[in-house]
């Protein structure tokens, strides 16, 4: 791996454990207001790379064992995922 593939992916892991935390931590909300706020959650990721955002989702998406409480955030992050409405808008940020 060379050091720029090493550095992104050190970017990515933090952002998603970044993400991973902030979404177990929101309270319980309506269905369509959890989806907003996970959304302005990876709007407001410090990790403001498309690149970035996107392998975080990635690996939240796909491998969420990698990351503590993932039963907390996962259903949320999924639910959003599959919403032919919301989840279009989560994908547009790094599209």
């Amino acid at each position: 791996m060379s050091p720029a593939q090493k550095a992104h992916q050190t970017r990515y892991y933090r952002a998603a454990w970044n993400l991973a935390e902030r979404i177990a931590a929101l309270p319980a909300m309506e269905r369509e207001q959890e989806m907003l706020a996970v959304i302005d959650l990876f709007k407001t990721e410090p990790a403001r790379s498309r690149d970035v955002i996107r392998d975080a989702f990635w690996i939240l998406d796909n491998e969420p064992g990698r990351f503590f409480r993932w039963q907390e955030w996962h259903p949320k992050l999924r639910r959003l995922r599959n919403n032919p409405e919301f989840g279009r808008q989560l994908f547009a940020l790094w599209a």
